[in-house]
């Protein structure tokens, strides 16, 4: 796990000629295997052995078997409320939980101290209700009733509030939970907790992808040739049954310890979770956290319990060394079963995502099982060097990997992203704004990151004739998506998307109209095809009776004879064509022509 931090020297730590609190702690958690030169393997002690036992029990009892919802504490206590409010009609009609919960759910946690408060306040204003009974015995029922609500409230939102150990978030009931509060995990469970793709996050982590998308080198590699050794001994390993999980460990540390010399994989304590292992690098940041269960299913979810250590060694990690990042790989043993995810963490929720499919360590006579497990094992080594890189960005929420981008004419220029774009209804998540430097003058431009083609000719053809935002160039990384670099069009310059301008004037519509025939004639002219000229992805610009607009969105276009609609195609679009289908000439007049109508019946004329 790399940290990084300003001016503070490598890593951001603070030179210091005695090892800090938070050093010495650590190295008190540390526990190897014993001998030096050993394999690195961990062994439980009685303590750690009982300590696991009672935690996996306090877990079980708090939160369930995975996918049970029976002990779902939310549920329970919103039971609860519904049987007493049942039970004594009328009693209770300030006590309104659900506010609360629609703070979270729509992720206003702003708003959440408030609503807090409030809720406070609505159990001291039910109490003095109470005294207002005149049955004796119903005021005692009440109280008792109002105080079990108020304890399953209160127990609720710490459960909510607080990070819950690894083993509690594995199991489905647990970070089901503690997925709707502030100490949320971009994991893509559920999925729309997710965050920036993992690969714009950190240049490792596009490094490990675009390696374990090649085909293995023929000639010979040093790495590659030691993976292969190491992938087909836990192809035969792997597969056998072991008694417990720490037998598990202990042979697969021992196999895979070839590929990391000189350093070991240790057990330490973050917080309130303590990973199966942790590969420290020496300047003590961790590289890798990894969980290993001994059959698929045993306890839980064993990457979601991966996926909470990471996050718990990333605030620890970040807190020690004063560091504004942090990342790792993160890996997931499910018995012969090996996922390789990334993990990052700034400001932010964390982000930990898969970087690959599961790898299957069983053996196969054609070798191609071995070789599949070879490649991943390949790319985390080779990728590891990466993690102490310095990371060209450091705004939240914004691509870090991009170092500047190629110009059409070829120059590199400067690229700094400033935040996300998110203009109203516009179908693309990956917006952002940028600044770069054009004739010497710093300038606001837009940043659009697009996995597989994009129709840039076409684009460049139609900036060129006035019918689209310039493109200036293209920022690319080996193994992430490319982020095209363009003119910024912004509302507070007067741009206004075809779905929410309003004509004043039928002069104006008729201008406009002239202007998307001229632009309709220009792709005919040059054998093109667009295929999206939905409203959203025209801009229109109004000022007096002036009008100009642009057309957005070129990933789909090129020529007629070549550019396709994508498989992946959003059916709810309402496009002519079908997936996988050659974009027609026709087809854009058939949107264009629909998308008029929409637009001329917001108009005022």
């Amino acid at each position: 796990m790399s940290s990084k931090s300003g001016g503070r020297g490598k890593q951001g730590a603070k030179p210091t000629a005695n090892p800090s609190t938070a050093t010495k702690r650590r190295q008190r958690t540390l526990r190897s295997s014993g001998r030096p030169g050993s394999t690195g393997s961990e062994e439980d002690t009685p303590t750690d052995a009982k300590r696991r036992r009672k935690q996996s029990q306090i877990d079980d009892e708090t939160y369930g078997e995975s996918g049970s919802d029976k002990e779902y504490r939310f549920t329970a206590f919103m039971k609860l409320l519904d049987n007493a409010n049942k039970s004594i009609p009328n009693l209770l009609p300030h006590i309104s939980f659900a506010l609360y919960f629609e703070a979270l759910q729509e992720g206003k946690y702003e708003l959440l101290a408030r609503k807090q408060a409030n809720m406070a306040e609505i159990f001291a204003a039910t109490r003095e209700e109470i005294k207002q009974l005149p049955d004796k015995k119903q005021q005692t029922i009440a109280n008792e009733l109002v105080q079990d609500l108020q304890e399953r409230w209160e127990a609720t939102l710490q459960e909510i509030h607080k990070p819950l150990s690894p083993s509690a978030f594995a199991k489905s009931a647990g970070w089901a939970l503690s997925q709707v509060g502030p100490a949320r995990i971009d994991c893509l469970r559920p999925s729309d907790r997710s965050g920036l793709p993992i690969s714009l996050l950190h240049p490792a982590f596009a490094t490990f992808m675009f390696l374990v998308d090649q085909p293995m080198p023929f000639e010979f590699n040093e790495g590659v040739v030691k993976a292969m050794e190491v992938a087909s001994k836990l192809c035969m390993i792997m597969p056998d049954h072991f008694e417990d999980e720490t037998a598990r460990k202990k042979a697969l540390f021992a196999t895979v310890q070839p590929l990391f010399p000189n350093r070991s994989f240790l057990t330490a304590s973050f917080g309130s979770a303590t990973p199966d292992g942790a590969l420290f690098n020496p300047d003590g940041s961790v590289d890798i956290v990894i969980e290993v269960k001994n059959e698929p299913g045993a306890s839980g979810d064993v990457q979601m319990q991966a996926t909470r250590s990471f996050d718990a060694a990333a605030i620890e990690n970040l807190a020690d060394k004063h560091g504004f990042e942090c990342s790792s790989f993160v890996l997931a043993v499910d018995g012969p079963n090996l996922l390789v995810c990334g993990g990052f963490k700034d400001q932010g929720p964390s982000v930990i995502e898969p970087l690959s499919h599961w790898c299957s360590m069983l053996p196969d006579r054609l070798g191609v099982r071995q070789e599949v497990l070879a490649k991943h094992l390949y790319a985390l080594q080779a990728s590891l060097p990466h993690l102490q890189r310095p990371v060209p960005g450091n705004v939240v929420q914004c691509p870090r990997i991009y170092r500047g981008f190629q110009t059409n004419d070829g120059q590199t220029q400067p690229l700094k992203f400033i935040s996300p774009y998110n203009p109203i209804g516009s179908h693309c998540r990956l917006l952002f704004k940028a600044k770069t430097v054009k004739s010497d003058v710093e300038v606001e431009v837009l940043a659009k990151v697009v996995r597989g083609a994009y129709g840039k000719e076409a684009h460049c053809l139609a900036a060129k004739n006035g019918f689209a935002p310039e493109l200036y160039g293209v920022a690319t990384a080996d193994g992430a998506p490319s982020a095209y670099i363009m003119e910024f069009l912004s509302e507070n310059q007067g741009w206004v998307s075809l779905q929410r301008v309003f004509f004043k004037s039928s002069l104006q519509w008729n201008k406009l109209e002239a202007g998307i025939n001229k632009f309709l004639t220009f792709l005919q002219k040059h054998g093109l095809v667009h295929g999206d000229l939905r409203p959203n992805n025209i801009l229109v610009h109004l000022q007096s009776e002036e009008v100009r607009f642009c057309v957005l969105d070129w990933d789909w276009a090129g020529t007629y004879t070549s550019a396709r609609y994508p498989l992946d195609r959003n059916p709810e679009a309402n496009l002519p064509g079908r997936p996988g289908d050659l974009i027609r000439f026709d087809d854009d007049i058939a949107t264009i022509t629909d998308c008029f109508k929409k637009a001329k019946s917001l108009s005022y004329f």
